[in-house]
């Protein structure tokens, strides 16, 4: 006999208000509903002869909600259950698929077990069915993703959409005011011509007068043309420049087509190509700090690579020691997603890798024969190396230079690497620094000579 345990909700209406009890007990699932519906001669109900042994009054008018527990906690489980039992067969069409064939990547039916699949990599269809449900779980988290990118590329879009409708604008409103500037010349040009045919018609009088000889047409001329008469014009000098509209004769299709693009060009002399502020600066009593690496804005890493210091920091009114890492050569460093630091050295050929937990230094990778030189661990945990070949002379480059830039996966797995253009041109001569923005372009500062600035 199958037991099972439920509970029985009363409402009473003893006095004005009503109230409930519960009962939990052990009944049996066979005699239940005949104990339930007993009735005794004074008009209660009884639970039965299995339940309590006291009997509780109840009147015959109340209805009993009863519940299995076991039934309502299985029911949760069920929601988030995969029906896979009712799969009809591709091939056996009354049957229904009982397993899945790893062999054949297909569900089987005991027919198509028995015809040609005795032999073959069976499993469960629960089974089979979970691992592809994590593996779309999988998919779908990398669709994401790349949504995300997608969202952040059109935004990127939207911005140039603005900027260039806005310079477009700009550009019509320059246009309009050039062409206005030419009407007023024009203007100009007509209001002359009538001051010129005024001036030359009392010209001619004046020499018809004074071919005469007569004294008398002179006078009266004198007094008809004195210098009040003669128009008081003024000529301004036309300017010499104007804008020229020179259409492409390339293709439109790229951006930088149809509205220019940038071309490296020399500064100035004495023109300051950044202007800083000084908010605020700190003496420490290191001999050179070569690079900061900012951990929040209260704390840092920096480095001096002359004595040989990792030095870790807090800045508040004044700069506050925390601890001191010894690292021989210390170039360049970028932080991981655990907050780990990720150190190159001069000269060096690895990748070092300090467990700042712990305060240890362990060797993490190694890019040999090259040199390593600029790190930077990207947003998604990527790491991006600068190398150069050993070789003395970094910038008279030859056949057998090698200056690349390469992207690892955390595990030293090489996933990229960059040293030329599409026109087999090198793209670097000492790739000392790198980073990365939101849309995963990589930046490079790249040391083209000796020279200060260079």
């Amino acid at each position: 006999m199958t037991h099972l345990k439920y509970i029985i909700q009363t409402q009473l209406s003893f006095a004005s208000s009503p109230w409930t009890k519960v009962l939990s007990d052990d009944v049996p699932s066979d005699d239940y509903a005949q104990g339930v519906q007993s009735k005794s001669r004074d008009g209660y109900t009884h639970t039965g002869s299995n339940s309590r042994a006291d009997r509780l009054k109840v009147q015959t008018s109340i209805t009993h909600d009863i519940v299995d527990v076991k039934s309502s906690e299985a029911k949760t489980e069920m929601e988030h259950t995969i029906i896979t039992d009712n799969i009809p067969c591709q091939i056996h069409k009354k049957k229904l698929n009982c397993m899945f064939c790893r062999t054949c990547d297909n569900l089987v039916c005991p027919d198509c077990i028995t015809a040609s699949h005795k032999r073959h990599d069976l499993d469960s269809i629960d089974t089979v069915c979970n691992e592809k449900r994590e593996k779309l779980k999988e998919i779908e988290s990398k669709f994401s993703e790349k949504f995300t990118l997608c969202e952040i590329e059109d935004n990127r879009v939207r911005d140039f959409k603005t900027k260039y409708e806005q310079l477009s604008a700009e550009s019509v409103q320059k246009i309009n005011q050039q062409e206005q500037l030419i009407k007023d010349e024009v203007t100009k040009g007509k209001h002359t011509e009538e001051v010129k045919e005024t001036l030359l018609y009392k010209q001619s009088n004046i020499q018809e007068v004074l071919e005469s000889k007569q004294a008398a047409q002179v006078f009266s001329a004198y007094s008809d043309f004195s210098e009040k008469e003669i128009l008081n014009v003024s000529f301004k000098g036309i300017s010499e420049e104007t804008k020229d509209f020179i259409p492409t004769k390339d293709s439109i299709n790229t951006i930088s087509n149809f509205f220019g693009s940038l071309h490296i060009t020399k500064l100035p002399k004495g023109l300051p190509r950044v202007n800083l502020d000084v908010i605020k600066s700190y003496n420490t009593d290191l001999h050179i700090v070569f690079k900061i690496l900012t951990l929040n804005d209260k704390t840092a890493w920096i480095i001096d690579k002359k004595f040989d210091i990792l030095r870790k920091i807090n800045i508040n009114d004044t700069i506050h020691n925390i601890e001191d890492n010894p690292v021989k050569g210390c170039y360049d460093m970028s932080l991981t997603d655990h907050d780990d630091v990720l150190l190159t050295s001069v000269g060096s050929t690895d990748v070092s890798l300090l467990k700042t937990e712990v305060g240890e230094i362990k060797p993490f990778l190694s890019v040999s024969p090259p040199k390593a030189l600029g790190i930077h661990v990207t947003k998604h945990n990527e790491i991006i190396l600068g190398v150069k070949e050993n070789d003395v002379d970094n910038y008279n480059q030859t056949e057998k230079t090698c200056r690349k830039v390469i992207m690892f996966g955390m595990d030293g797995t090489q996933k990229q690497c960059y040293e030329y253009d599409k026109h087999k041109q090198r793209l670097f001569t000492l790739p000392v620094r790198i980073t990365s923005n939101v849309s995963n372009d990589i930046l490079v500062i790249d040391r083209i000579s000796n020279a200060e600035g260079g």
